[in-house]
């Protein structure tokens, strides 16, 4: 039987879990070849697959692909094996006000795993938030605020928005955790508190001592606000508790930054 299925394995929260796992446990199933792609029995199938989460992300096909129909023709190739938890990496963004392409891919895909539940099968939706932590996209505000300092990139800055930010290697911890005992369900992962622009930045700039190259916006993203942050982490309550403060993972982002630079060199 093959342990794990992962779809979205070489993006950011997908290369931690592989790592997690145990790349002998895995079997990685490539976005292009879904489609064509035959499944075995297995004991769980993470469903990291995604596109549209990135300010560029415009292409409405694209978006419907990754998190609707891909998701949909693995669901029903599933089916042939009974037993498995079926994880599927959801998004908070599924509770703003204000929906995105992205956010209505994620909430369609969500109602056909309701829709499709099976009782001999355990079918986990995880909504994380604001995910960071080593690896994270490069056009993300935590590694653009890095590079702002440490190489003097100039950045458009909108201090007014609020993150509720959970460290990669956390999350995926949590993940694993719900996989292995958590009741069919979803599960919200976040720090349960809003941290703004402004504090974000003032962190970057005093772990690397230097001063972040901003040009100042009134504008911000259609949906950011303050009431964007976990509320009721179901997580938490099967014993998943975030271990890094966002100190320590952006330490870590700009240590592995330069260390990243001095190999370049």
């Amino acid at each position: 039987m093959i342990t794990n299925y992962v779809t979205g394995a070489k993006g950011f929260i997908g290369q931690h879990l592989c790592r997690k796992l145990g790349v002998e446990t895995v079997k990685t199933i490539d976005h292009r070849r879904i489609g064509k792609e035959g499944l075995l029995p297995f004991e769980k199938f993470f469903f990291l697959s995604t596109y549209g989460n990135l300010w560029g992300h415009k292409n409405w096909k694209a978006v419907v692909k990754a998190n609707v129909t891909d998701l949909v023709y693995l669901l029903r190739k599933s089916f042939d094996y009974p037993g498995g938890t079926f994880v599927f990496v959801s998004s908070s963004s599924v509770n703003l006000p204000t929906h995105t392409p992205y956010s209505c891919c994620k909430m369609a895909a969500e109602h056909i795993l309701a829709s499709a539940h099976k009782e001999d099968r355990r079918t986990i939706i995880a909504r994380p938030y604001s995910v960071i932590g080593v690896g994270e996209q490069k056009q993300h505000l935590i590694p653009t605020l890095i590079r702002s300092c440490l190489n003097g990139e100039k950045m458009q800055f909108y201090p007014f928005a609020t993150h509720d930010f959970v460290d990669v290697e956390d999350f995926v911890d949590g993940l694993l955790l719900v996989s292995e005992s958590a009741p069919s369900g979803i599960y919200e992962f976040g720090n349960g508190r809003t941290v703004p622009n402004a504090e974000v930045r003032a962190l970057v700039e005093s772990i690397t001592g230097k001063v972040a190259n901003v040009e100042l916006t009134n504008y911000g993203r259609p949906y950011d606000g303050t009431q964007w942050y976990c509320r009721n982490c179901a997580a938490k309550k099967m014993g998943w508790t975030p271990k890094k403060s966002l100190r320590d993972t952006i330490t870590e982002m700009v240590t592995e930054y330069e260390h990243t630079a001095k190999k370049v060199r």
